[in-house]
């Protein structure tokens, strides 16, 4: 019985106390405070946070292009999009 106690007291320290304490706010609230704002995968240049001067073969992402073109599954976020036509759907609204 003794060691019962003993134990009990262990469980008690600051930093145990502290740790059951993060991991039932991260089951009861969810994880997404801990999360970053970029989605794994993003599908335009918002989701991505991407906007990109000039030709930057870099800049682009798997999502749907203005000109809607099935043949690519690329869309551009750099400012050369505007001449090629193959920006993502929110090109606009984002980078401009």
């Amino acid at each position: 019985m003794a060691g019962q106690c003993r134990s009990l007291s262990k469980i008690s320290s600051p930093a145990v106390v502290v740790a059951l304490a993060m991991m039932m706010m991260m089951m009861f609230c969810g994880c997404e405070g801990f999360t970053t704002e970029r989605r794994p995968n993003p599908r335009s240049c918002g989701e991505a946070q991407m906007c990109c001067q000039g030709q930057n073969n870099t800049c682009f992402v798997f999502g749907q292009r203005v000109d809607r073109s099935e043949d690519s599954k690329r869309c551009y976020c750099d400012s050369n999009c505007l001449i090629m036509g193959d920006c993502c759907m929110d090109y606009h609204h984002v980078c401009k």
